[in-house]
């Protein structure tokens, strides 16, 4: 006779469980479905198992608040005839439990809120870079930059040229009188960053650039606007004239201007004149060093209002001033309208109205007279002066750097 070997009843099938009585514990309150207090397996061989026991879900229930089965059934202590808890102690505990639920319900959403902020934190962090640096560590990781390194941040970062412009302009180097007039140009009509220069130094333009090198000067800047002056491409010329294009040598690639062929009595002259260094001494109220060492200083004529009524030409600088090496073309003047430049008057006057001046040099100033050095040292008495080989004559004792106390010493003798 064939048996069939009795197999296990499998959990997760429904069609082998089958509901057990609908009675819960309480006599009058029947079981929901879905909290089945008694669940029996059943064998298709065998019939009936074991009892299997579903247990109560409470995980929404704080852990400290006890479960309290409630009943329609008349209590033990109504049956005996003893005195119950009042209405008003019953909804107590109610409430109790309502605020114990709720307490757990607030808390999860907490926890829940706390964690979707964080992951949006964690979704949009910054990567530190140096745009996000304070102020104060970019102007010291500036400050040991060189001039052409700050000059290729401005160029490539618009967000680090407010803070690499204060270290650019605070004591700028210049290759030529050509690039010097360059800067004068500009500081002269942008008071903000007249204010950032701390330093003038002219002193490398004579030691720095060999003088056998031809480069364009100031002059060269003066006229750049002239076409007798400027070198210009024939092309299109050739083109309305039916010429050939011959393939040529491209020019050079420089990165400085070449001087002018009409300019070339100036091509190793390294001068600046007068009136450029009086724009920038006026301009600039914050300057603190000023070194006019080996730098010959060419004479000027400043240009007076009155020349404005025949010549058309006004101060476009924010200073006023203007100069006949600032005036773009040639100009025959009247005598009337122009007036000499004095280094003795015009610019110790300058010099000496600087209230953050600290340091001034003039080695081999030629210019520098003792009439010139003994104003310097009696309207500036707290600044350091360096006079030597300085004035007409060689071996001149107060031709030497020290205080102003010292060299008006060596003045008096």
């Amino acid at each position: 006779m064939y048996t069939s070997r009795y197999q296990p009843p499998r959990l997760l099938a429904s069609e082998y469980y089958s509901s057990g009585p609908s009675v819960s514990h309480h006599s009058d309150r029947p079981a929901k479905k879905q909290q089945t207090n008694v669940l029996t397996p059943v064998d298709p061989n065998k019939g009936a198992a074991h009892v299997v026991l579903r247990r109560t879900v409470s995980s929404l229930v704080p852990p400290d608040l006890s479960l309290r089965h409630s009943s329609k059934s008349p209590s033990k202590a109504q049956k005996d005839g003893r005195p119950t808890r009042s209405s008003a102690s019953k909804s107590a505990a109610a409430a109790a439990a309502k605020s114990a639920h709720r307490l757990s319900s607030s808390a999860a959403s907490i926890h829940s809120t706390t964690s979707s902020v964080r992951s949006r934190k964690r979704k949009y962090y910054h990567v530190p870079c140096l745009t996000s640096m304070p102020c104060e560590i970019l102007d010291e990781v500036f400050s040991h930059l060189t001039q052409k390194d700050l000059h290729a941040v401005l160029l490539c970062n618009k967000y680090l040229a407010d803070s690499a412009a204060p270290a650019l302009y605070a004591a700028p180097r210049f290759a030529s009188t050509y690039r010097f007039a360059q800067f004068v140009s500009l500081i002269t009509h942008s008071p903000p960053l007249a204010n950032l220069v701390r330093e003038l130094n002219l002193s490398n333009i004579a030691t720095d650039v060999p003088e056998e090198l031809p480069l364009a000067g100031w002059r060269d800047w003066k006229y750049r606007n002239d076409p007798l002056h400027t070198i210009r491409k024939e092309t299109d010329f050739k083109i309305r004239k039916g010429w050939k294009a011959v393939a040529s040598a491209p020019p050079p690639k420089v990165a400085h201007p070449l001087p002018s062929p009409f300019l070339t009595q100036y091509h190793t002259c390294r001068d600046v004149p007068i009136g450029a260094v009086l724009h920038i001494i006026t301009a600039c109220p914050r300057l603190s060093i000023i070194d006019l060492s080996y730098v010959p200083i060419a004479a000027d004529y400043a240009v007076l209002p009155v020349a404005a009524k025949h010549s058309g030409y006004k101060p476009t600088a924010f200073t006023n001033l203007l100069f006949v090496s600032d005036v773009p073309k040639a100009y025959t003047w009247r005598s009337e309208e122009t007036k000499v430049v004095n280094a003795g008057v015009e610019l110790v006057d300058a010099i000496t109205k600087l209230r953050s001046l600290k340091t001034f040099k003039a080695r081999r100033g030629v210019w520098l007279t003792t009439g010139i050095a003994n104003k310097f040292v009696k309207r500036c008495r707290t600044v350091g002066w360096d006079f030597r080989e300085c004035g007409g004559y060689k071996g001149e004792k107060w031709a030497v750097r020290g205080s102003s106390e010292y060299i008006e010493g060596l003045l008096g003798e």
